[in-house]
C-alpha cells in the first residue's frame, strides 16, 4: 500500500469511526483498525490484536465489530 493510499484509508477510518457509530468510536482505534484490516487482507482473521486495557480480540472480530468488512479484499 502506498503512503497516499494509507493516508486516505486513515482519513476514511477517522470519518467512519466518528460518524457511523452512536456514540462515536475513539480515533485511537485507527491503528488497531489498520492492523486488523491488514491481517484480514492477508487471510489471518484469527490474529490476536491487543487493545487498550488489555482487551484481546481477533482481527476478524474487530473488523466485524467496527463494521470494516467493505475494506477487506478477501472474504
Amino acid at each position: 500500500m502506498s503512503e497516499l493510499e494509507r493516508l486516505r484509508l486513515r482519513q476514511a477510518l477517522t470519518w467512519h469511526l466518528a460518524y457511523n457509530f452512536i456514540p462515536p468510536q475513539p480515533a485511537e482505534l485507527i491503528d488497531y483498525c489498520l492492523e486488523a484490516i491488514s491481517a484480514c487482507n492477508a487471510g489471518y482473521y484469527e490474529r490476536a490484536i491487543k487493545l487498550p486495557g488489555g482487551v484481546i480480540v481477533t482481527a476478524g472480530q474487530l473488523v466485524e465489530d467496527l463494521k470494516l468488512d467493505d475494506l477487506i479484499e478477501t472474504q
